[in-house]
This record gives structure tokens, sequence and C-alpha cells, in this order.
């Protein structure tokens, strides 16, 4: 299991050290990794395993998957249109 601690910005070069990786330890099964996060990072997580096809899964810990009540409480977001 392979936990990403940014799988945004840090996506590529991740990707690219697991498959390095892969090639030096016989042992690591490049068909079946998977990814992990807790609140933000369990979004984070859920939305790279549905964007791309080289995690197999994603457990997501608390997921914040629902970030509109954030904003509901007056948080702000890079995300929410400003009227």
């Amino acid at each position: 299991m392979v936990t990403a601690i940014c799988v945004t910005t840090a996506w590529p070069i991740k990707k690219t050290a697991i498959e390095q990786l892969s090639r030096r330890m016989p042992f690591i099964d490049i068909d079946k990794i998977g990814i992990w996060g807790h609140s933000g990072g369990g979004f984070m997580s859920t939305a790279r395993c549905c964007l791309s096809r080289f995690f197999k899964v994603a457990v997501s810990e608390s997921g914040n998957h629902e970030n509109n009540i954030y904003i509901a409480n007056g948080a702000k977001s890079t995300t929410a249109s400003k009227n």
C-alpha cells in the first residue's frame, strides 16, 4: 500500500517513484497499487483514484467529501464561487 502525502501537485513524482521502485524490487506489483488518506487526504485519495487508473483502490479514512459544510460554517474555499 502506498500513502500519498499530496496527490495533486506531487502526483507525477510519486507515480514515477513507484514505477521505478517496481522495476528494482520485483515484489512490488505495479498492478495492485493503493492509496490511503485521512480527512482532506481521504478526499484527495478518492479523487485521485477516480481520476487515474494507476491506483486500483483508495481508502478514505474520515474523508471530507462534502466541502459545502465547511463553507456554510464560514470557512473560505478556493473552489466556491464568489457572489
